[in-house]
């Protein structure tokens, strides 16, 4: 059995992971991609309820809620 995660470099905290079909990056959210170099956009999932607005952050998202809403997602 041959280590294909010798040579393999994954980032931003990302580990790689030698499996039966060859070297893969388990990546830590919000990190994506081959080699966790892309970052996800937590707001493509309108998390914000009530007219709040998303604001996606390096590691976060965060909701900017409606005057009378409050909570994570304005709810």
């Amino acid at each position: 059995d041959v280590n294909e995660c010798a040579e393999r470099s994954c980032e931003n905290g990302g580990i790689a992971v030698d499996g039966p079909g060859g070297c893969a990056c388990d990546c830590p959210a919000p990190w994506g991609g081959a080699v966790c170099d892309q970052h996800a956009n937590e707001c493509e999932s309108n998390p914000c309820s009530n007219g709040g607005s998303c604001v996606d952050d390096l590691k976060y998202y965060f909701c900017d809620c409606a005057r009378g809403f409050a909570g994570v997602n304005c709810e």
